[in-house]
């Protein structure tokens, strides 16, 4: 219950601020959610609009996703990130996005570059 009612104030934020972006006519910004990858741990890329904005990451039906605010008319770039599993070396230099739980494995979401 806990990561549905976090996931319904992420998206609420979110919404919130696309509105006031999108009333001061400065751009029209979207929403968007996308798969992590689970093979393995470590550097990943994730294929988004330039410019994206990660909000936050949350389990859905089972999965994680990450959530990013993204202007579709941008050219889409590959983004580093780096997943690190509790415990685990090299926790990432890059700015921290967010952590889901998978059974008993904890995860941990960062920014590179």
């Amino acid at each position: 219950m806990r990561v549905l009612v976090a996931c319904y104030v992420c998206i609420a934020v979110c919404i919130g601020k696309l509105t006031e972006v999108t009333q001061r006519g400065v751009q029209v910004l979207r929403v968007f959610k996308y798969q992590l990858p689970i093979e393995s741990y470590g550097a990943i890329t994730i294929a988004a609009p330039f410019g994206a904005e990660w909000l936050c990451v949350q389990m859905q039906n089972g999965d994680p996703y990450v959530w990013a605010r993204v202007n579709t008319k941008n050219t889409m770039m590959d983004h580093p990130l780096v997943l690190i599993p509790t415990g685990y070396s090299n926790a990432g230099t890059g700015l921290y996005i967010g952590t889901f739980q998978i059974l008993t494995l904890v995860y941990h979401v960062f920014q590179e570059g």
